[in-house]
This record gives structure tokens, C-alpha cells and sequence, in this order.
């Protein structure tokens, strides 16, 4: 018996991301970062957001003029 995972917005898994979209967002962030727009881009990073250790994995953060970047793919 297969068991299929569905996701909570029905998206489909593609190349090892959760959905097209958030497959998409990271290729214009690599190219951004081919291009020397920004550095250092992650996926699925931990961020810790107080002091309290709620986190939050964000699904991309990179840095932009000096400055540290989180940022999200969402659909409607």
C-alpha cells in the first residue's frame, strides 16, 4: 500500500521542494546571487525569534547590502 502526503494547500512536491512556487522564489534568489545582488543564501533556515526559543524555519534567508534577509514563499 502507497500512502501519498499531501500538503496542507494541496501543493505539489517538485525537485525536492515542498511546492512550484517556493521552487521558483529560490531560482531568481540563486540568480540574484550569481549576479552579486545578494550572498550567502540558505534553505530552511532556524531562526530563533526570543528569548523564550520559539523558532521559526523560514524558507529562505540570504543577505542584501550588509543587511540579513528572511523571506517566504506563499500562494494563494
Amino acid at each position: 500500500m502507497t500512502m501519498r502526503v499531501t500538503t496542507k494547500y494541496k501543493a505539489k512536491s517538485v525537485d525536492g521542494f515542498p511546492s512550484k512556487l517556493e521552487k521558483a522564489v529560490y531560482e531568481i534568489l540563486r540568480l540574484q546571487e550569481k549576479a552579486g545582488a545578494i550572498s550567502n543564501l540558505k534553505r530552511q533556515e532556524c531562526v530563533l525569534l526570543s528569548d523564550a526559543k520559539i523558532s521559526w524555519k523560514v524558507d529562505f534567508s540570504f543577505e542584501e547590502n550588509g543587511k540579513k534577509v528572511w523571506a517566504e514563499a506563499k500562494g494563494l
